[in-house]
């Protein structure tokens, strides 16, 4: 997800709205600015405001950039949610968002969906969105990767360290070459999830 937030930074102008953040990690976070106003509806997290993005407290065409990574697996009434974005992001507004495809249900939470690439890009084309960027994250060897790395994680402290050493550099090295290859449609079938920019006209 760094990765690509980083990749992509150049979309992220003016007033940024980012909902669902209040738990987000990694380093791409730190770049957030003084116009960066985070939305969760977790209290706990201490967001900046408080709010389902179905029901999101400000006027319309308020701001420049939205941000929403992996929040609408979790999001009940998705298609609410994206007419919201919709409303408060400004003409020719960015809208940033990712969702995960095949990847760990969250039992901890209210994870609620899963969403292909057809419906993703039918639910924006519904809500107004003109896609301008759409990027699978990961193909077949990034899943299987993933879902070997976590069962690495979960074997007893001897096999555990065992695989850090022998078996991740080969999940990066297949990793790696999948990033760097041309590879057929069969294996681009499995992705870990996507990456999309939408664009308000």
């Amino acid at each position: 997800m760094d990765k690509d937030l980083f990749s992509y930074k150049k979309y992220f102008k003016g007033k940024v709205l980012d909902v669902g953040a209040g738990r987000e990690r990694g380093l791409f976070q730190k770049i957030k600015k003084e116009n960066w106003l985070i939305v969760d509806i977790d209290a706990s997290l201490k967001p900046d405001i408080v709010a389902p993005v179905e029901k999101l407290p400000f006027k319309n065409n308020h701001f420049s950039t939205i941000k929403a990574t992996d929040l609408f697996g979790y999001v009940e009434n998705p298609r609410e949610g994206f007419a919201e974005c919709f409303r408060v992001l400004k003409k020719n507004g960015n809208f940033i968002i990712s969702v995960p495809y095949m990847t760990p249900y969250d039992n901890q939470q209210h994870d609620s969906q899963r969403f292909t690439e057809y419906k993703i890009k039918k639910i924006l084309k519904e809500n107004g969105f003109e896609v301008i960027k759409f990027k699978s994250q990961g193909y077949f060897f990034t899943v299987w990767s993933d879902m070997t790395r976590d069962w690495i994680h979960h074997l007893i402290v001897p096999f555990r360290y065992l695989g850090y050493i022998v078996i991740y550099p080969l999940l990066d090295t297949l990793v790696f070459l999948e990033a760097h290859l041309n590879l057929k449609q069969f294996w681009k079938r499995y992705t870990t999830g996507f990456f999309i920019i939408a664009k308000k006209p």
